[in-house]
Order: C-alpha cells, then structure tokens, then sequence
C-alpha cells in the first residue's frame, strides 16, 4: 500500500512540474532564449530563414537519452546537407553541457538553457524545485518562424527516426 502511494503522489508531482505548453503545429514558434557553449546570447533569429530542428533534452547519462543525441548526432550531416539546422537544448549552465559534451564525446551543436525559460515556452520543463530538466522534445520550426511539426511524447530513438522520415533525409 506505502508503495501504490508513494508512485501515485510521485506521479501527480511529476505532472505539477511539469511547466508550459507544447508548441502548436501552424503557430509562432516559442521564442528561444539561449547561450551556445561560447557563453554568447543566441536568439531564435540566428536562424531566421532556414528550417531548424530543436531538441530538447534532459542532459543525463541515462542510455536512452544517450543513444537519442547519438542518433540525432549520426543524421547531422545529413540534416545540415538537406539545409536545415539543428540546436540540442539542455537547462543547464554553459559549464555542465561543456562538461557532458566532452563526456559523452558529442559534436552536435549544444545550447544552454540556463533558466529554463526556452523549455518553459515550449512546454518541455521539470521544475523539481531541487532541479531542473527538459523532458525530451523535438520540434522542426519552418525558416518563418512557425511550428512545422513536434514530437512531444515519444521517448526513445523512434524520435529520431520520425524526424528524419518526416524530413525526408536520406541514411
């Protein structure tokens, strides 16, 4: 009995923190407000004009967010030669996504989300008052600025393979 209660009040506190709402398909993008790993501002207009792919995740060691970013890491040269670009968002500072990018020996173009505010927008952030994550979320934003399609519940490298059947980019 303990035990049914403890996963019933962790789930309901899991669903409280969860904060914002998902992107909708045919409306703005949320704005992004990031840091690339230089510790420069990045906003969404550095892309303005090209399609881009942002995923959001949650910058931990666990092996199906690993092979997630390692997916997405194998399609970049395909996604960057089809003319998009891509963006890794983590909420974390600039120091802890170099350190993870190093250990994880990832070359994706990784940005910070220090406050969570970005993931907020996008309804991706956990606010677990002792910590902060993005739950996994992809998003293709059109070069206008609007929301061409999201995956905001799939959980493993299935994502990845949705994205690029959507995109159509060849293996």
């Amino acid at each position: 009995m303990g035990l049914v209660l403890f996963a019933i009040v962790g789930t309901v506190a899991l669903t409280l923190a969860q904060l914002g709402d998902p992107p909708v398909v045919g409306k703005p993008a949320p704005p992004l407000s990031l840091v690339d790993l230089e510790g420069r501002p990045v906003e969404a207009a550095r892309w303005r004009g090209r399609r881009l792919v942002v995923h959001f995740h949650p910058q931990d060691d666990t092996p199906e967010c690993l092979e997630v970013l390692r997916a997405f890491q194998g399609l970049l040269p395909k996604i960057e030669q089809a003319g998009l670009a891509f963006a890794a968002v983590g909420v974390s500072d600039r120091g802890k996504a170099l350190a993870y990018r190093s250990q994880q020996a990832l070359t994706l173009p990784m940005f910070c989300d220090p406050g969570g505010r970005s993931a907020r927008a996008y309804g991706t952030l956990v606010n677990l008052l002792f910590m902060r994550f993005a739950r996994k979320c992809t998003v293709v934003i059109d070069g206008r600025g609007v929301v061409e399609r999201a995956w905001t519940r799939s959980l493993g490298p299935e994502q990845v393979q949705a994205v690029k059947d959507y995109l159509r980019v060849a293996a």
